[in-house]
């Protein structure tokens, strides 16, 4: 009788010693995940974008952190609407982390791209790092995807309000587009206007121009141009990669 109850006793001593060994492997993983949870609030930081709550539909957005102590091969960033480009490779980050000053303390930089439907809409931007089967999300923020700002039409040396001699505006022969102080990539393409010939006389004339060449015709009137005479670009209208059609400023010309 003394025998069983001392095999009982070992046993439950047994289970009791699994028991905590177990709940000690359980609460060493629960404190090393809550350590990346608690100190990415800290070490995911130095995330730079050029508009800190907007991003811009059809066109690269920039988007950079730093590592700061996780490994960046284990690092991911996710949408939850658009695309990631990474700017580095695996053989640039390579050479970042051999020369690195502090272990996988280097800068990550990437764009993120939206499309036209993603306008108007809220997306999230996550940065996740994979451990083992663990996908952790260590940082993430919600930004509002805007449409492109208007772009300002130019003629000559983004003039909008030029002055030329009748030789100087013989050498145009269309506008330009671009936008001042916008640092994104953006394409525009001008597929339409109308240019409205002013003499001082008062007999104005109007031209309509098509795919942003000035037609035969105004480039007969700009060859019989005269000191005095005004050139109007009108109704210009515009594409861009967002799949918006804009009608934007006028540009003027005084011949002198």
């Amino acid at each position: 009788m003394v025998q069983i109850e001392l095999k009982v006793a070992k046993n439950n001593s047994l289970n009791n010693f699994r028991k905590v060994n177990s709940m000690k492997k359980i609460a060493i993983t629960f404190l090393f995940f809550f350590s990346i949870y608690n100190s990415s609030a800290q070490q995911i930081s130095e995330v730079t974008t050029l508009n800190w709550n907007i991003f811009f539909a059809s066109t690269g957005n920039y988007f950079s952190f730093n590592s700061n102590g996780f490994d960046p091969n284990l690092i991911e960033i996710k949408l939850s609407d658009g695309e990631v480009q990474r700017y580095y490779t695996i053989n640039s980050l390579k050479h970042q982390l051999d020369t690195a000053r502090i272990p996988n303390h280097v800068k990550l930089e990437s764009a993120l791209n939206f499309q036209a439907g993603s306008i108007n809409k809220r997306v999230t931007v996550s940065i996740h790092y994979k451990f083992g089967v663990k996908d952790s999300i260590i940082w993430q923020k919600k930004y509002y995807v805007v449409q492109l700002p208007d772009p300002t039409v130019y003629i000559g040396d983004s003039l909008t309000d030029a002055t030329f001699t009748r030789d100087e505006m013989l050498k145009m022969y269309n506008l330009g587009a671009y936008m001042p102080d916008f640092k994104p990539y953006t394409s525009w393409f001008i597929t339409a206007y109308d240019c409205q010939y002013l003499p001082p006389d008062g007999n104005s004339k109007s031209y309509h121009v098509e795919k942003n060449i000035f037609t035969p015709e105004l480039h007969k009137q700009i060859e019989a141009c005269k000191p005095g005479d005004t050139f109007i670009f009108r109704n210009v209208r515009v594409d861009g990669l967002d799949a918006y059609t804009r009608y934007v400023n006028s540009v003027f010309v005084t011949i002198k």
